[in-house]
């Protein structure tokens, strides 16, 4: 089974809104993968294709016993036990059924870190996050192998590479001082950048071990640097 380490992207503004959640559901539902339409966004809601939404497995016995372990261990990790009615969960979460496993049912567990400011952690934070996450799925009283997936960043929507070439480097060479220490102010540069929090907690829950980059393509989009530093990489 997969937890996915990502960020929501739909904020309602009638929600509470947790630095760290975890969703706890029997079922995820999972819009089918689209074909990007670049005028959607000058099509209101009603002219624009409704999605197709499937059921895919959650693992909700896992998810409580995060819950649990996390909060034992000194972190305030918050509940939610399904999706809003209508809505499918959000693409970075559902990243790995549409490109990772698209054809496999494997059990998924959405780990939410939060993005946004003032409730944001930081990075030292993440990082340690990531290691009572590995202490607490190794305490889980299962045999079941679970796998971690950072979904989401690096820099985006305005690329900073040098930062991602920092944080790429501290990730291989498994430098968690690094990781620790980048600055709030940098990773909110632009409104996506904060997801590198995602990788910083993977990197965390994966040490000793460190990540083996396998490619980094800093996508421009314009001459003022808007874009996205698209990042893959394995533990």
């Amino acid at each position: 089974m997969l937890v996915v380490i990502s960020n929501p992207h739909r904020v309602w503004a009638d929600e509470t809104r947790a630095v760290f959640a975890v969703m706890r559901a029997e079922t995820l539902p999972v819009a089918e993968r689209q074909d990007f339409d670049p005028d959607a966004r000058f099509r209101s809601n009603e002219e624009r294709r409704a999605p197709i939404i499937n059921d895919r497995p959650g693992q909700p016995q896992l998810a409580e016993h995060l819950i649990t372990a996390l909060n034992d261990d000194g972190f305030d990790v918050g509940c939610g036990d399904n999706v809003r009615d209508g809505h499918a969960l959000d693409d970075a979460f559902a990243y790995a059924h549409h490109f990772i496993m698209p054809d496999e049912d494997l059990p998924v567990v959405p780990f939410m870190v939060s993005r946004y400011l003032p409730y944001q952690a930081s990075a030292a934070r993440c990082y340690a996050l990531g290691g009572a996450l590995r202490r607490a799925i190794e305490s889980w009283d299962s045999d079941a192998r679970v796998a971690l997936m950072a979904s989401g960043g690096l820099s985006h929507q305005i690329i900073d590479e040098e930062l991602d070439r920092g944080v790429i480097a501290a990730l291989e060479s498994g430098d968690a001082q690094a990781l620790g220490a980048l600055e709030r102010d940098r990773l909110n540069g632009a409104p996506g950048t904060p997801e590198i929090l995602n990788w910083v907690a993977v990197a965390g829950a994966m040490s000793p071990g460190t990540m083996t980059l396998l490619d980094y393509l800093p996508c421009y989009r314009s001459m003022a640097g808007t874009g996205h530093g698209l990042t893959f990489g394995v533990w």
